[in-house]
Order: C-alpha cells, then structure tokens, then sequence
C-alpha cells in the first residue's frame, strides 16, 4: 500500500509523463519524476503533534537534526506558521492547525534516490496489475 504523500506524487508523475511522452521525450518517466517532485504542490503530511514540536524547537532557534530534505520541508513549514504568528495574534499551535488545512508544500522535500526507487515500485505494481502500460 501506498502512503498518501507517495500516492499524491505517483498521480502527478503519470499526468506529467503523459505530456511528455505525447511530446515526444526520449526519458520521459525519469523526467516526468524529478519535475514532479521539484515542483508539484503536495500536501503537508505529517501530524499536528509532530509539526507542532518541530515548530516549538525552531522558534526557539533550535537546529533540527534531521537529513537535508526534511530540514527544507520543515523550513517550508514553519516559514508558513511564522507568518502566521508574526502578523497576527494567534498562537503557534493554532498557525499549525491552519497551515495543515490549508496549505500545500511549495515541493516533494523528497531525495532524488526515494523517487527513483518508490516511482520504479508503483510504475512495476500499476503494469503488473493492468493499471497502466
């Protein structure tokens, strides 16, 4: 089973792949992922539980001892809850709350490598299972 964020990357893949293929594009998977993942509009999927910490400890200037791709998705986050806070009253558990409702990513925050592999997966199941060709 497919998580919801992989899934929401899989159908933009196959929208964009479509394009590119009837363009005539000699490596139009490969292509169609990484732009995909660059520059699709994802949700946010993660808890409110989780972010509200993450933003809690970045407030405070706190470094986040995460890889590259989840320190940018986290700064994707909070640059979004900051905002919030800073040009109104409202506290940083309720920016959170209103920035998991309403906002998107401003990208995948996915490693090159992730894609690769979790686009081949879903591309290989889809075939095998007469989903696509």
């Amino acid at each position: 089973m497919m998580l919801s964020r992989d899934s929401e990357l899989w159908d933009l893949t196959k929208k964009i792949y479509a394009d590119l293929y009837l363009a005539g594009v000699e490596n139009a998977w490969e292509l169609a992922a990484k732009f995909a993942t660059r520059f699709g509009k994802p949700k946010f999927y993660v808890s409110y539980d989780r972010a509200y910490r993450v933003c809690c400890a970045l407030a405070n200037r706190q470094e986040l001892l995460e890889i590259p791709s989840l320190q940018n998705f986290w700064r994707d986050f909070y640059n979004k809850v900051d905002y919030l806070t800073l040009h109104s009253d409202i506290s940083i558990a309720k920016a959170v709350e209103i920035v998991l409702e309403h906002c998107r990513a401003d990208r995948f925050h996915l490693s090159d490598d992730y894609v690769k592999r979790h686009i081949y997966e879903a591309k290989k199941n889809a075939k095998k299972n007469g989903l696509y060709k």
